[in-house]
């Protein structure tokens, strides 16, 4: 499985700052070809700064990517380092 990118991310409001929900497109390919999925994304800071991510899929995709979520919740931790989401 190759994460390709993550596309329409846009972030939900929320009143808790340690907290930030986004929603947008997963783009990833397999062996026999490359997929879209809607994607939930919850970032979470502890008090230590530790961060923890949470996925949801929207789509019937879930069974799919489900075996995949380490490595997916690695990805997202790359773009987080990188700045790709906004704070």
């Amino acid at each position: 499985m190759n994460f390709i990118e993550l596309k329409n991310i846009v972030r939900k409001d929320s009143p808790i700052h340690y907290i930030n929900e986004y929603h947008g497109v997963l783009v990833y390919s397999d062996i026999k070809d490359t997929s879209e999925c809607k994607i939930e994304i919850i970032l979470e800071k502890n008090a230590l700064g530790m961060l923890s991510v949470y996925i949801h899929f929207t789509d019937a995709e879930e069974a799919a990517l489900s075996g995949f979520k380490k490595e997916l919740e690695q990805y997202i931790l790359s773009k987080h380092k990188e700045g790709f989401f906004s704070e």
